[in-house]
């Protein structure tokens, strides 16, 4: 049966055409995806970074607010506590007693009875340490306490060590 011209113009595409278009297209799809993977592996670890510091600092801050308004810092339960101590309390600027200290990776304060964590469950603190000079009243020195707090973020497949300080000075000068 001989082909008629509109026939014979009409073609496929050959069997090695087809493996070639296939294998470029998986190629580049394959490529992609890492490309993807990478950049959502990146985006946890940004996440658990952001969540690392947020908690650090909102732990860092309010710790920060009432010691600078504070008076009779012990450091373990005594003064000046230059070799650094676990536990720290003050009396708070309305009378309160207030301590920090760290349970199961958590830093706590008690206030008025009451235990509240002040770091959030996306990181485990493993050092909570307080230096305390000055408070000896009526030595003249303004009181100040360093804060020093090490640990790691929780609960992500990129695990980030931290290590954080801060310095604090109370307002008050102890003359008394």
């Amino acid at each position: 049966m001989p082909m008629t011209p509109h026939q014979h113009n009409m073609r496929g595409f050959t069997l090695i055409e087809m493996l070639v278009s296939v294998a470029l297209f998986s190629i580049v799809m394959l490529s992609a995806t890492a490309a993807l993977f990478t950049v959502i592996g990146a985006n946890a670890q940004t996440q658990s970074l952001n969540s690392m510091m947020t908690s650090t600092s909102f732990s860092l801050e309010s710790m920060s607010r009432l010691i600078r308004t504070g008076t009779n810092f012990s450091c373990d339960g005594g003064g000046d506590c230059v070799s650094g101590g676990n536990r720290l309390t003050f009396t708070s600027q309305d009378g309160q007693t207030v301590t920090y200290r760290l349970f199961n990776g958590q830093v706590l304060r008690e206030m008025g009875g009451i235990t509240a964590p002040l770091s959030g469950s996306s990181v485990n603190i493993t050092l909570l340490r307080f230096y305390v000079i000055g408070t000896p009243v009526g030595d003249g020195l303004q009181p100040r306490i360093l804060i020093v707090m090490r640990g790691q973020t929780v609960g992500s497949a990129h695990q980030e060590d931290f290590a954080v300080q801060t310095t604090v000075s109370a307002r008050r000068i102890d003359l008394e």
